[in-house]
């Protein structure tokens, strides 16, 4: 998906490569691919981690759950769950670390019914009509 944003990353071109990412994110806001977003938000917030910017990555990580409660997709839910026990591991918060890393291990997804999920749904659709002048 985001081949010359990650080739960017690997060559460690962290400028270009975030141009790269958000530019894949606009395109996918643009053509409404909210399973590009995930992915793009997750790409941006480990170049974030890597250059250590921990506070952008653990914004771009939970944007990036957000979508993931949007669209329902429980594998991206969960690998975002260990993105961030990560974080926290390097942020040496082992209490948050734990909490999500478990939640990966066992699979615990969000509830649909939970008000954080309902929330973030509510806001989605909320910036989507913003932006195509629906009010």
């Amino acid at each position: 998906m985001c081949i010359l944003g990650d080739t960017y990353l690997q060559d460690r071109d962290y400028f270009n490569s975030m141009r790269i990412y958000f530019l894949v994110s606009k395109i996918a806001e643009y053509f409404n691919k909210p399973s590009y977003k995930i992915k793009v938000y997750r790409s941006m917030g480990k170049l974030c981690k890597l250059v250590k910017k921990y506070e952008h990555s653990l914004r771009l990580y939970k944007k990036g759950l957000q979508y993931a409660w949007y669209t329902g997709d429980t594998n991206n839910e969960l690998q975002i769950y260990e993105d961030l026990g990560l974080l926290y591991f390097q942020c040496e918060d082992m209490q948050k670390s734990l909490y999500y890393h478990n939640r990966m291990v066992t699979g615990e997804v969000e509830r649909d019914n939970s008000t954080v999920k309902i929330t973030s749904r509510v806001q989605i659709d909320y910036s989507k009509k913003l932006k195509s002048g629906i009010k």
